[in-house]
């Protein structure tokens, strides 16, 4: 007899875990600013060992991400069939393309203003075929990357290779997932090949986008363990809700293969436990850090943008010898950009288009709700 898949019912939102995308966000913008903070204020120094670990925060996002579409997806891909595959396809090139688009033009018309102003550029990083393979996504596919136009769309173009396989990689995960003891196993396997691979990840091919793989199918392997776990299991992570900024501390004291690895396993037991049923801490249901996390993906593709722009006109390195309050001021303008360029983003771009192809889909594919 053929087994019945469940009834779909669309999965509540998780606050808290849109608040961790926020604070990913927040420290990649740090660690891209980081140098010129220190200019302005090289007594924060010391928390470098930390800034400069911004970027391990994008295999953070790639770990949320497998757990957030598991979530989102389980039960839909009860069975496995093309129009199932073509309509998650869609839905998150809706998600993702208007905003990946959008930037890319920005940064086409700052290259061009800068070509007929004879600005000095390094046209490595803005020809013709790489622009064509950010059209495309596909950017990172290419045996030759390296950053070009809109830095931050590199993880784009990786996770979208992740979803193309994301069906595939959710069954096998089931598949051999299904009893608790094999599924802890798969998920501490895939999160330790994960920390290897960010550690060593510049000594094999395509690092830019096979980096993907080990962490998205991690967060796939953390929802197959959240679905086997109990009350008591749930109570016993609650400490961790509070106790993850110390695993960013550590990196204050430890090298950073150790730091790195203390990271990816200490995020992957947080987004276990911000998504038990048990209370949150109020850090994690702050409505600052939700509204953050919620444009999170504008502040991480705009950001570089602000970063261009502000360069060009109000290089920091010229306010080194100022007075405090002139160089505070230089801070709040940079800070104050950064905020346009994301907000503005968000509600302009984002999420009328996000609001307006998930109309224009309905009647064509199943429309759930978006993973944030």
């Amino acid at each position: 007899m053929e087994p019945t898949p469940p009834r779909y019912l669309p999965p509540k939102q998780i606050d808290a875990l849109t608040s961790v995308r926020g604070v990913f966000a927040l420290w990649i913008v740090i660690y891209h600013f980081w140098n010129d903070l220190l200019c302005l204020f090289p007594v924060c120094d010391f928390l470098s060992p930390i800034a400069r670990s911004g970027h391990l925060a994008v295999p953070g996002f790639f770990i949320l991400s497998g757990f957030v579409l598991s979530y989102n997806y389980s039960n839909s891909f009860f069975e496995l069939s093309w129009k199932k595959y073509f309509n998650f396809l869609t839905l998150r090139l809706a998600r993702i393309y208007p905003v990946h688009i959008f930037t890319l033009l920005i940064v086409l018309a700052m290259v061009l203003v800068s070509k007929l102003k004879g600005y000095e550029l390094d046209w490595n990083g803005y020809t013709t075929v790489q622009f064509v393979e950010n059209v495309f996504l596909v950017q990172t596919w290419d045996p030759d990357f390296v950053l070009n136009w809109n830095y931050p769309s590199w993880s784009i173009s990786s996770e979208w290779f992740a979803y193309l396989f994301f069906p595939l990689l959710l069954q096998s995960v089931k598949t051999l997932g299904k009893r608790k003891p094999t599924s802890v196993f798969q998920a501490v396997f895939f999160l330790i090949l994960s920390s290897a691979w960010i550690i060593n990840r510049y000594s094999f091919a395509f690092p830019d986008l096979l980096i993907v793989l080990p962490t998205f199918v991690s967060g796939i392997c953390l929802y197959q363990v959240h679905q086997f776990m109990d009350k008591a299991a749930r109570k016993g992570l609650i400490l961790v809700k509070y106790t993850w900024p110390f695993a960013c501390i550590s990196m204050l004291f430890f090298e950073y293969n150790i730091s790195a690895t203390i990271f990816i396993f200490y995020t992957s037991i947080l987004i276990l436990s911000l998504s038990s049923d048990s209370p949150t801490c109020s850090f994690w249901d702050n409505q600052f850090l939700i509204n953050l996390g919620e444009s999170s993906y504008s502040l991480y593709m705009t950001h570089t943008l602000a970063q261009k722009i502000l360069y060009r006109i109000l290089p920091c390195q010229n306010y080194i010898e100022g007075s405090i309050q002139s160089r505070i001021i230089i801070s709040f303008f940079y800070l104050s950009l950064i905020a346009l360029f994301s907000i503005s983003t968000y509600y302009l771009i984002e999420k009328p288009c996000r609001k307006l192809m998930r109309s224009k889909l309905k009647g064509i594919v199943t429309v759930h709700r978006l993973s944030k």
